[in-house]
């Protein structure tokens, strides 16, 4: 039978990298409010890769400016599964009513400690979980 500390041993990279993404998505909550996104730059790599449906822009620049853009609207976030420093996102945009929009997934790529790596191609739920019945 495993001990126990081989199993914190085996889960404490995931583990990082979600108080990684929390403390992340705090800085961002908290940069929006102030204008200061000085600590969110802190957390990316300067050598960060923003991929899009639309593009591949490398850089933090294009990170930073990805971020501030989400910053300014109101969302929900939902940590979905880290596995090997990469991070699923559901980032589900909140209405002034309290409703809520159409999720999407962002996949976050964290390695020593910085995001070195940021895809937010738009992809649904429903395109993200689809069952074994309904191949891609």
């Amino acid at each position: 039978m495993p001990s126990p500390l081989s199993d914190m041993a085996r889960f404490a990279p995931a583990c990082r990298e979600v108080a990684f993404l929390e403390d992340f998505f705090a800085r961002l909550r908290k940069a929006e409010k102030n204008g200061d996104f000085s600590l969110v730059r802190a957390l990316v790599a300067d050598d960060a890769i923003l991929r899009t449906s639309g593009a591949v822009e490398p850089g933090a620049d294009a990170v930073m400016a990805f971020l501030q853009v989400m910053a300014k609207n109101r969302w929900r976030i939902a940590i979905v599964g880290p596995k090997g420093g990469l991070i699923s996102v559901l980032v589900s945009p909140l209405a002034n009513d309290g409703s809520i929009g159409q999720s999407h997934e962002q996949v976050y790529h964290i390695n020593h400690d910085k995001l070195v790596e940021l895809i937010a191609i738009g992809r649904t739920p429903d395109m993200v979980y689809r069952p074994r019945s309904q191949p891609n």
